[in-house]
């Protein structure tokens, strides 16, 4: 009788043999210790870095962006620069603060807004018109956040087609690794009644990827995140 032996030899896990999945908030709820709230003393500014590795700014160094206006004549900030510069590193283009902790309606608690262009205001502070990188180092496995997408401004419910084509609101968020290139992109439409729960998990690589994201809203009223939950480890990968 012949024996065969198998020979199997190891192969290295390249970087684009992972992937990014979109999965309930409440799966990363269930196991992750990590977590920002915002609750506490306020904070305000261009790019604010906490105790725990992760860093918030308007965008990531070498991006850039605009200002655009929906069919209201509003102003909002987008991405106009996507590609960002080597190593990954949170930014702003302001000259005044970017990012602001305020109450949110929606969850009925304090949450991170990104403000938009002061055009025609007189307080200078447009909410949630603003685009909000999230920085992670170490970079991470798992991250999910509360946001909301109502589609309603001040005017209630309208076409923006300026910035979307359709009467709902959206959300863009992008995904980067530490070598600051783009691994993932989503686009989530709007809830009518609001609030809405997102987690993203990165499957197929051994070894946390997620080192940024990055999150533009074209919703007319604005976006804000809060309870950012995060985890380095990954899930076991059998090969």
């Amino acid at each position: 009788m012949a024996v065969f032996f198998l020979m199997l030899s190891p192969l290295p896990v390249l970087a684009e043999s992972f992937s990014i999945t979109e999965i309930p908030y409440k799966e990363v709820e269930e196991f992750t210790t990590d977590v920002i709230d915002f609750e506490g003393a306020p904070m305000t500014g261009s790019v604010l870095k906490l105790g725990n590795g992760v860093a918030f700014g308007q965008h990531f160094e070498g991006q850039s962006i605009s200002r655009r206006q929906d069919e209201l004549l509003d102003w909002r900030y987008i991405l106009e620069t996507a590609e960002p510069d080597t190593p990954l590193s949170a930014s702003s283009s302001m000259g005044t603060p970017s990012l602001t902790t305020e109450w949110d309606g929606h969850w009925g608690s304090t949450a991170l807004h990104g403000i938009g262009p002061s055009i025609g205001t007189r307080s200078g502070r447009v909410l949630g018109r603003g685009t909000i990188a999230i920085r992670f180092d170490p970079p991470v496995c798992f991250v999910a956040f509360r946001t909301a997408i109502d589609g309603m401004s001040r005017y209630k419910n309208v076409a923006d087609s300026v910035l979307r084509g359709k009467s709902e609101g959206s959300l863009n968020i992008r995904f980067y690794t530490d070598d600051a290139r783009q691994i993932a992109s989503f686009m989530r439409n709007r809830n009518p009644e609001g609030p809405i729960e997102i987690g993203y998990m990165q499957a197929g690589q051994a070894e946390a990827q997620i080192a940024g994201i990055l999150l533009q809203g074209y919703d007319l009223h604005g976006f804000a995140i809060d309870d950012i939950r995060f985890d380095p480890v990954c899930p076991l990968k059998l090969f």
